[in-house]
């Protein structure tokens, strides 16, 4: 401090420093102005000055400045577990954490990287309710100094790592879509609220930018599966047809030779067993849509005489304890669909429906008429209005999550 006061007399003119105190043990910055005081006579007698109290800004650029250091020298996913673990190290916090979602309406977050008392520990899985992170994922910024525990008394994580203050900080995609967060909790209080804030400001646009990376990396590996498995089932399929194609030939001799012999009895089974082979090639056909990506075949139809047909198929995959019950409207026009992408998706959803009720309970297929004058597409989210038919498949299972109930009702023009 003394020197810069000689600076002061020494050159007679004003000059701007940073200064450092130790004061009971804590070292606080200081950004000062000191200029001269002169006598009448133009010389300098004294050393005034102005001071504004820096500290906490300093700790911020000190806290940047370590973490960006570590972070800047990892690459692709070690950003993840390098931003945590300098996180920890630079606000002396217990807990740090990357966290991401699959879907922006996801129930649970999985962690990219975590770090607990300066060690890296497993990655996990965890429910949002109930936890801090669901008042930050896709909305805001929360610091919470003390008390966490008691403000959620149903985190079983806060209990288990005895963590009694939080922050944390949403992630965002480019598109502003929400991706997951950027948090620390510790034993006790946390740092300054604006010290936290900007440390995860500052490095949750770095993470973002990895997490929405990731995600694109892990869709593109999704599409690769996808295609091989597409590949393969297209070769299992056309060995598979030529299997049916020999069965139903020998069927069709073998029900004129019963015709033939007057067993109405054979002619009978006979008559099931290539109904149910003609069954199988159509949806072979269906697998060889879905190995060539292909839409299928749409063909105007009657909804009405399509499910009363498939309803012998869809009885049989229903147990004893499930009440059937199909109601059709009557007298309805027909539709332009694929009838075998139509009866895959009914079938789907009545074993999702079987597998709810746990064996029993009353399942309803139900086909009626309906007219929109203002609605939105659950699938492709454009505004439609007009007549349709919707196809509704009800059961009296405990229900499902709310953003996925649009998959229970489909509406055909």
């Amino acid at each position: 401090l003394l020197c810069n006061d000689r600076r002061v007399v020494e050159q007679g003119r004003a000059i701007e420093v940073e200064e450092q105190v130790l004061w009971q043990g804590r070292q606080y910055t200081y950004l000062t102005t000191k200029f001269p005081i002169c006598d009448s006579h133009g010389q300098v007698v004294g050393v005034g000055g102005i001071a504004a109290d820096i500290s906490e800004r300093k700790r911020t650029e000190d806290a940047l400045r370590h973490v960006a250091l570590g972070v800047s020298r990892a690459t692709g996913n070690a950003v993840f577990p390098a931003t945590v673990r300098y996180l920890a190290s630079s606000l002396q916090v217990d807990f740090a954490f990357v966290s991401h979602a699959s879907r922006p309406d996801s129930t649970h977050l999985s962690t990219l990287a975590a770090s607990y008392r300066g060690e890296a520990i497993a990655n996990f899985d965890y429910v949002l309710q109930g936890t801090p992170c669901a008042e930050v994922f896709g909305q805001r910024f929360l610091y919470i100094p003390q008390g966490l525990g008691e403000r959620y008394p149903l985190d079983a994580l806060l209990e288990h790592i005895r963590i009694d203050s939080y922050a944390g900080y949403p992630l965002f995609a480019s598109d502003g879509r929400p991706l997951g967060l950027i948090a620390v909790g510790h034993a006790t209080g946390l740092p300054e609220r604006e010290r936290v804030e900007s440390v995860l400001r500052i490095f949750s646009v770095r993470v973002a930018a990895e997490v929405e990376r990731a995600a694109l990396e892990q869709q593109l590996r999704q599409a690769q599966r996808m295609e091989a498995i597409g590949h393969l089932t297209g070769g299992i399929a056309h060995d598979f047809n030529n299997l049916l194609t020999s069965m139903l030939g020998y069927t069709q001799m073998a029900e004129e030779l019963a015709g033939e012999r007057g067993d109405a009895p054979l002619g009978r089974y006979l008559e099931r067993i290539r109904q149910s082979a003609e069954k199988a090639r159509d949806l072979i056909r269906q697998m060889l849509v879905f190995s060539r990506g292909s839409r299928g075949q749409p063909r105007v139809v009657s909804l009405a005489a399509l499910i009363e047909e498939f309803r012998p198929l869809l009885q049989s995959a229903l147990p004893a304890g499930v009440e059937f019950d199909v109601r059709l409207e009557q007298g309805l026009a027909p539709v332009r669909v694929d009838p075998l992408q139509l009866e895959q998706v009914l079938m789907n959803l009545c074993i999702n429906a079987r597998d709810a009720m746990g064996g029993s309970g009353r399942l309803r297929v139900a086909l009626r008429a309906r007219s929109l004058a203002d609605g939105l597409c659950a699938s492709c989210q454009q505004r439609i209005a007009g007549d349709f038919q919707a196809l509704c498949v009800e059961d009296s299972g405990p229900g499902i999550d709310e953003p996925v109930q649009g998959g229970q009702v489909g509406a055909v023009r």
